[in-house]
């Protein structure tokens, strides 16, 4: 946004060089894009164009930066001086306050020299008197202004309105011809500013031809409103057309600058175009207020570290154009200057306190290192070892909030004074939200593997039990993946190495033990009655943690290769795996290594039957096993299968 040197130094004469201008903005957390002959670049942040897309508001930025307070013109409205005017807010979502001001003036084609210099130090091209007047009053105080013409405006149709200005949604089919001869079908969501006959501007964004100010003018009725930041953006995004004043009434400006910068406007025009003022109206439903924020020296101290006193606060906070009242020896009771809505709190004043203060001043002070515990360290290195360990294995890390919106169980925790009412409960179980997870990732993966490390919580008679939970949740289209999730969990465990778990059958899943104690569950469910089918497992690492990545052992590697035998059998569908598996953990002995599940199968061509085909690794330290020798090890493991389970070899 460009701002003119000149003026600056009219309104601050303390202003100093463009340079210091530079450097002084700089530190005060304004960016200077460029310096030109006249004129200054400056960015001005979004939250800031209330108060500081001005040049009242630089000025007053670097007069506080210099430790001076810039003094603001009085605002004048004037008297209602005979002239009837009506104005109605029908849209008063829309519009928030409209000053409509009728006024006798002496127009020209040609303003001043101040002025045009001005308006062309900031990008904008002169036209006429009382334009180049709204511009600069614009300028001035960041309020946006327009003009109409008195005499084009449409009689009111009510006995005490000569004329009548409405702020209204516009109707179907409603066309305006906007003032640089663009003409348009206005949509019935565009806030417009009428007279009865029909649209007289698009509001806040572009004026309209029918009441057009020319050199000709005599009277005219000037606007200064505030209009909804969000309907002016959306508006001026669909219609295509972006000027200085949908810009910054975009940018959520104070209703309390409309007053501002009519005031300006008025004292310009009697000045320079032998203004004499007519009705003044002023319709504002619902007043801003100046809110008190409460400002506590001992927390600003912990917060910035900046030793300070108060009173010292307090005159940087009335440089800003702030009111402070001392309510303690440690606390001020601060009232924020009205253009300024993005200060809301506490934290916002204290970044005010330390831009004056100076950045650059704070001392460097070396972080404070946190001690923990041994226990704290070892299960923190654990929690990160384990998610290493996961994403090793091909699954993603989520990150889920800590809440629910509703009570799903007897066992929640509610909160007494929750952010929002999707978020009043914390979570007993990272499932539900992994479930979800699943649910919204299926719309463009075949297969999802995802895992969650995170804290849960639930009542334990009169108080809150914290745990941290590690939740795995495994789903693939047209296919079953219980046993895929199984050997992740396997893997897992054997990678940190816990050797003692055992998984136990019990109804519809499988039941974690970990030294005889239940420490999670595994099963499989529909997801969401798609048919597909998700394996979810939720494990507590707190009792993992203390025995995990214990001192390891390590042995010779065997110099003679492995011999590896698949067996397919079929068996009742009866009999649970994990029985088979109980029988056969007995065989894993000597030279049979291990024995793992490669393959399960149900159908209905197979009856009560299921298929299952196991693969038998095995190894000498001594010597290559031969065919016939790992055939006579197959063989006993296939009578162990038949013995047992009647199974029948395929």
């Amino acid at each position: 946004m460009k701002f003119s040197y000149k003026l600056l130094k009219k309104i601050y004469q303390g202003v100093g060089s463009k340079k210091e201008i530079t450097t002084d903005l700089t530190m005060g957390l304004f960016e200077v894009d460029d310096v030109l002959s006249d004129s200054l670049d400056i960015k001005v942040l979004p939250n800031r164009f209330s108060d500081a897309a001005s040049h009242y508001g630089i000025a007053r930025e670097l007069g506080a930066l210099k430790g001076k307070k810039i003094v603001f013109p009085k605002e004048d409205l004037g008297q209602d001086l005979g002239d009837k005017l009506k104005v109605e807010i029908k849209d008063k979502k829309g519009c928030f306050r409209y000053i409509g001001v009728v006024m006798e003036v002496e127009n020209s084609e040609s303003s001043p020299a101040y002025i045009k210099e001005v308006l062309e130090d900031c990008g904008l091209r002169p036209i006429n008197l009382v334009v180049d007047v709204m511009n600069y009053a614009m300028l001035l105080t960041g309020q946006p202004m327009h003009a109409f013409d008195y005499e084009k405006v449409a009689k009111g149709g009510r006995k005490l309105a000569e004329k009548e200005i409405i702020v209204r949604r516009a109707k179907k089919g409603e066309k305006i011809e906007t003032l640089d001869g663009k003409k348009m079908e206005l949509g019935e969501d565009v806030l417009v500013i009428a007279d009865v006959d029909g649209p007289l501007a698009i509001a806040g964004i572009k004026g309209g031809k029918r009441a057009e100010v020319n050199e000709k003018t005599k009277k005219i009725i000037i606007e200064a409103a505030s209009f909804n930041q969000e309907v002016i953006y959306k508006v001026a995004k669909k219609i295509g057309i972006t000027t200085d004043a949908s810009i910054r009434f975009s940018h959520n400006l104070s209703s309390e600058l409309a007053s501002f910068g009519m005031s300006e406007a008025i004292k310009i025009l009697k000045k320079e175009a032998k203004g004499k003022e007519g009705v003044i109206l002023d319709v504002y439903p619902k007043k801003e207020k100046k809110k008190e924020i409460i400002f506590d020296l001992e927390k600003f101290k912990n917060f910035t570290g900046i030793d300070i006193s108060l009173a010292e606060i307090s005159k940087k906070l009335e440089l800003l154009g702030f009111s402070a009242r001392k309510k303690s020896a440690h606390i001020l009771g601060v009232t924020t200057l009205v253009f300024r809505n993005d200060v809301e709190n506490f934290i916002d004043l204290a970044e005010e306190v330390v831009r004056l203060y100076g950045i650059y001043k704070i001392e460097k002070q070396p972080l404070e290192k946190m001690i923990l515990s041994e226990k704290e360290e070892k299960i923190i290195s654990f929690k990160e070892e384990a998610k290493d360990i996961l994403s090793g294995l091909g699954l993603d890390e989520v990150y889920n909030y800590s809440f629910y919106g509703k009570n799903v169980g007897e066992n929640f925790v509610e909160l007494a004074n929750p952010a929002a009412e999707d978020k009043r409960f914390l979570r007993e179980s990272l499932l539900a939200l992994l479930r979800k997870n699943v649910l919204d990732n299926f719309r463009f993966f075949s297969e999802v593997k995802i895992f969650e490390v995170g804290k849960v919580f639930s009542w334990d008679k009169n108080e809150i039990l914290e745990k941290t939970n590690l939740g795995i949740a495994v789903a693939a289209k047209k296919a079953s993946v219980f046993f895929k999730m199984k050997g992740i969990l396997e893997e897992f465990f054997r990678k940190i190495g816990v050797a003692e778990v055992e998984f136990k059958e019990e109804k519809e899943e499988l039941l974690v033990l970990y030294e005889g104690n239940k420490i999670g569950r595994v099963f499989e469910e529909n997801l969401n009655g798609s048919g597909e089918k998700v394996s979810l497992a939720e494990i507590c690492l707190d009792n993992l943690s203390g025995s995990a990545f214990s001192l390891k052992k390590f042995e010779e590697i065997v110099k003679y290769p492995s011999v590896v035998r698949d067996v397919s059998f079929l068996v009742d569908d009866s009999i649970r795996a994990e029985k088979i598996f109980g029988v056969l953990k007995k065989e894993e002995k000597g030279e049979v290594k291990s024995i793992s599940l490669i393959d399960f199968y149900e159908g209905k061509n197979l009856g009560n039957k299921k298929s299952m085909t196991l693969r038998i690794n095995m190894q000498s330290g001594k010597r290559s096993l031969t065919d016939e020798e790992a055939g006579e090890m197959v063989k006993k493991i296939v009578e162990v299968l038949k013995s047992n389970f009647r199974a029948e070899i395929r």
